[in-house]
């Protein structure tokens, strides 16, 4: 995890000082950053390699947290919107694009460790909103469906191979 260990100590913080029970639920290879709170239960997941499974585990939680301080685009964090599910991360680099703070998720100060833990628990409790639910979709649609990055890609190839006939 890219910036697993500002993960850790926002979740050490959220079990040491919040009244929430909560599990830990990752994929891939490299989750070894955050496997060492105590008491509380972890699943990873592994790699997730067709659509199907990435959905179920989008679905299966209360938010995405993207803790990168570092991300050209971030398919993870559109991948969680378009499943409706929030997403938490720093204001870096393609969050600040996905992301529409307070809408669909949280956009923390970079490398603050108590503004990411309140965006977490701030989402958490707003879990079983729809309209959450409704603005992490419709984000995901109207900004990144395939019709959308199509359509922007023609616009694109349209407008440079116009300028070069001139």
């Amino acid at each position: 995890l890219k910036g697993g260990s500002y993960l850790k100590e926002a979740l050490s913080k959220i079990k040491s000082t919040e009244n929430l029970i909560f599990s830990i639920v990752t994929f891939g290879t490299n989750n070894s950053e955050i496997s060492f709170i105590d008491n509380v239960p972890q699943y990873n997941l592994g790699q997730l390699k067709d659509r199907c499974s990435m959905a179920l585990f989008y679905n299966a939680v209360d938010v995405y947290v993207n803790p990168t301080l570092a991300e050209a685009f971030g398919n993870t964090a559109a991948e969680s919107l378009a499943c409706g599910t929030p997403v938490v991360g720093f204001k870096v680099g393609g969050l600040i694009d996905i992301v529409d703070h307070g809408l669909n998720g949280y956009l923390a100060n970079e490398e603050d460790v108590n503004d990411l833990m309140h965006g977490i628990t701030g989402f958490v409790d707003k879990r079983n909103e729809i309209e959450i639910r409704e603005n992490c979709r419709d984000k995901a649609v109207r900004s990144f469906s395939r019709v959308v990055v199509l359509g922007k890609h023609i616009d694109f190839l349209k407008r440079i191979t116009n300028i070069h006939q001139k």
